[in-house]
């Protein structure tokens, strides 16, 4: 068979910054599924055909790749020169940046599905729950720690000088580079899902339950959380003074580092949902110069920047009650639900500013990723919820750039049944009629 096939499944594509253009666009024969590391003008990636690409930053032109056994599904680092991958196959290779010659390769126990991560020593995270030290210029082992009962190691620690901090089911481990790992504090309240990241004080950790936390890096106490809608999948990332993370349900927001204060909050929805109902999972943020970029699970980025233009409010819709009259007032019932949902395309519905009142009365709101914001009116069917007449919902919003919109509906509560057709209804009896 001729090397390379001529089947086109996945494509790179290299865009400009600031205008989101395309530059160049490489085609790949198989699934690439793991993030690209870029060094020295080097782009580096693997495939599921087991191939590992090494492109040109600048022009996306091939310069060399190499050609595995197994499927290549290990994010690869670049450090001085040398580039370190793992495969489906249980190796560890380590090639020559500049012309792709293999240096060594390690014959692990399983298959390394997790990034690479190097300091002192190559940190290889198995599926078998095995955390191998190799030596970065030799590829020998140093040693291996099997953790038993992880469930399979499927990320990359995060390292700091001779110390990692290593994720295995609910549990965070601290791992000196001379092989001596201890658990750090108590375990979570769910599985790890997203690679851990270590700040300058705290270590950033997000869980199956869409739990960060930020954990003491020292004794591994929670100092604060943050709940997101649905699972963490994407490393935390954290610029300046903040800590950016999303959950499973579009969402993404800046916390303050060192408190968990929310700064911002940005809702990715579906642009094809007439509803705008579906929701996607950041997969990855990156920051640089100045500006966010965010990756989601349906293939969207985008990039959120401080000067952007933004000067639309966000719209209402979906008012709950709707907007009613004499011929379809609301039955009370157990329970009424009173709200409204919210979007903005621009820099995102600000939920701190978003305040709803029922007949003059703040309520206090639940909001869900979807964009919805309500309050259920507890109640039953010999004590409603509302009394029979006219009532007053005021919504008040603005998005994180301070552009307003504000809405106010009547509805009408009527405890007996609608009045049939053709029958005489005395205005006064059901209400009163107001006009728009």
């Amino acid at each position: 068979m001729l090397w390379p096939p001529t089947q086109i499944v996945s494509t790179v594509v290299a865009i400009r910054a600031d205008t989101s253009l395309p530059v160049w666009r490489f085609e790949a024969t198989d699934r690439i599924r793991c993030s690209p590391a870029y060094a020295g003008g080097l782009l580096c990636f693997g495939a599921d055909n087991g191939v590992f690409y090494a492109l040109d930053g600048e022009s996306g032109e091939l310069k060399w790749f190499l050609k595995t056994a197994r499927a290549v599904r290990s994010a690869p680092a670049i450090v001085n020169g040398v580039i370190y991958f793992g495969t489906n196959d249980s190796k560890v290779y380590a090639l020559d940046a500049a012309a792709g010659k293999q240096k060594w390769v390690f014959d692990a126990d399983d298959d390394v599905y997790a990034a690479i991560a190097v300091s002192d020593v190559v940190w290889v995270a198995c599926t078998n729950g095995t955390l191998y030290g190799l030596d970065p210029n030799r590829g020998t082992e140093r040693w291996r720690i099997p953790f038993v009962g992880a469930g399979g190691l499927y990320s990359a620690p995060a390292v700091e000088g001779r110390y990692a901090y290593l994720a295995a089911k609910d549990r965070i481990y601290k791992v000196a580079a001379s092989g001596v790992a201890n658990p750090l504090g108590d375990a979570l309240s769910a599985r790890i899902t997203a690679p851990p990241a270590l700040g300058r004080r705290y270590l950033y950790v997000g869980c199956e339950n869409g739990t960060l936390y930020a954990l003491d890096a020292a004794r591994g106490q929670p100092v604060w959380t943050h709940k997101f809608h649905g699972a963490i999948a994407a490393q935390p990332l954290i610029t300046g003074n903040l800590v950016v993370a999303g959950g499973s349900q579009g969402e993404v927001v800046a916390l303050d580092a060192l408190t968990g204060a929310v700064r911002w909050y940005y809702q990715e929805l579906a642009p094809w949902a007439p509803e705008r109902d579906a929701l996607y999972a950041l997969m990855a943020a990156a920051a640089s110069g100045g500006n966010l970029y965010l990756s989601w699970d349906d293939g969207n980025l985008a990039c959120l920047s401080p000067d952007a233009l933004d000067t639309s409010p966000p719209e209402i819709s979906r008012r709950t009650p709707e907007p009613g009259s004499p011929g379809g007032a609301v039955a009370p019932t157990s329970e009424m639900v009173i709200g409204a949902n919210l979007y903005d395309e621009g820099s995102g519905v600000n939920p701190a500013d978003v305040h709803i009142t029922l007949d003059g009365k703040p309520l206090e709101l639940t909001h869900r990723p979807s964009g919805d914001y309500y309050y259920a009116l507890p109640g039953s069917k010999s004590a409603p919820s509302l009394e029979d007449g006219w009532h007053t919902v005021a919504i008040t919003a603005q998005d994180q750039r301070g552009n307003k919109a504000s809405d106010t509906w009547t509805f009408l509560v009527h405890g007996e049944a609608a009045p049939e057709e053709g029958k005489t209804v005395t205005p006064g009896s059901v209400g009163r009629t107001e006009r728009y």
